[in-house]
């Protein structure tokens, strides 16, 4: 059992006495929100210390989305360490952050004793980027000389019902998102479907929709990400060509005759194409010892 008590909560005092009474030990955690201010900050380490006789497993320590609050964060972390017999679990998003970065923090966590880690995603996709997603969807709509179908209503339906299915990388440029790509997780393949931007930067797509796919599908043991129909851009970028196939009624029956007889030289036409793609992979086939 998980509770999340933020930092500005009071606890009541039944709560404590009806765990004191209970006949066999149950597992909790709590969460803790980094405070805003010096008041916010005293009430925040009055309740960890009301807390502490309950025994949780591990106290976490959120860390914003956009990476706003990571100093905060870090502050608190090595304070509960420091200071308490907890076990601190901060929070950590890759969100915003070269990998450089990430493991540079992960390290620094690790020298200091912190063993537990929290990634997030999903839930912890924020109105606001669901905003600026919008932005960026939108953006990518007009350069297309398309019509953006999705509603903004539609972002934020993903964000009620997705949870976790939902994954969103976003680039940031002084703490401004400036572009985004959103991706579904299956049962074992990630799937890339939006991307948009609102400034420039070189190569900027092909980090977020197709790199940071790979990376994220290879460290979470996922077996294939599929980044949609098209685009013979993706074969540097390591994405294998695949047939993808539909079916469609055609009700006319000269129309449906005609688009048949189109379709037997077609697909000789892809089948060799397919050929010449798989040939332009980066990849190369490893001789056997």
């Amino acid at each position: 059992m998980g509770t999340r008590v933020s930092s500005s909560a009071r606890l009541h005092g039944s709560v404590l006495e009806q765990a004191a009474g209970l006949r066999r030990p149950v597992p909790v955690s709590f969460e803790f929100f980094p405070p805003g201010d010096a008041p916010m900050e005293q009430t925040l380490w009055a309740s960890v210390q009301r807390l502490a006789p309950l025994g949780p497993r591990f106290v976490s320590v959120t860390y914003g989305a956009d990476g706003s609050t990571r100093e905060r964060t870090h502050n608190i972390v090595m304070r509960i360490l420091r200071e308490t017999t907890l076990t601190p679990a901060p929070h950590l998003t890759c969100i915003g952050s070269s990998r450089d970065e990430i493991l540079a923090i992960a390290r620094g966590y690790w020298n200091a004793g912190i063993r537990h880690i929290v990634a997030l995603r999903g839930a912890q996709i924020e109105p606001s980027h669901w905003d600026a997603m919008w932005r960026f969807y939108q953006e990518t709509g007009s350069r297309k000389w398309g019509r953006p179908y999705l509603t903004r209503a539609f972002f934020d339906r993903i964000g009620e019902v997705a949870g976790d299915s939902s994954l969103l990388f976003l680039a940031l440029r002084d703490g401004r998102p400036i572009a985004g790509a959103l991706n579904f997780v299956g049962r074992d393949i990630l799937y890339g479907r939006y991307w948009g931007a609102v400034e420039e930067a070189p190569f900027l797509h092909f980090e977020l929709s197709y790199y940071r796919a790979i990376e994220w599908a290879i460290e979470n043991g996922f077996a294939c990400v599929q980044a949609g129909a098209q685009g013979e851009h993706k074969l540097a970028r390591g994405y294998e060509p695949v047939l993808t196939r539909s079916v469609h009624f055609i009700p006319d029956p000269a129309f449906r005759d005609a688009i048949a007889r189109f379709l037997t030289g077609e697909r000789q036409a892809i089948k060799l194409e397919l050929e010449w793609a798989r040939d332009a992979l980066p990849y190369r086939e490893v001789p056997s010892a």
